[in-house]
């Protein structure tokens, strides 16, 4: 069993992390950017994801997207 184990991890997981690794390298210049557009209210205003209670993770699976109208 952990012969299979290290075998299918040999073969896949090298391609997995090369993967990784392209999809990091795709998107590294992205990463120093600020929030652009309708990002602020939805993620930097929204009371919802602050606290995590059951009441807010309840009101973030059932209410619409936005808690604010978007500016």
């Amino acid at each position: 069993m952990r012969k299979i184990v290290s075998l299918v991890w040999s073969r896949h997981g090298r391609r997995l992390l090369l993967l990784w690794a392209l999809a990091l390298a795709a998107y590294s210049n992205s990463f120093q950017a600020g929030i652009f557009f309708d990002n602020t209210p939805a993620l930097l205003e929204d009371p919802r994801i602050r606290p995590v209670t059951a009441r807010n993770i309840g009101a973030i699976l059932t209410e619409g997207y936005w808690h604010i109208a978007p500016t």
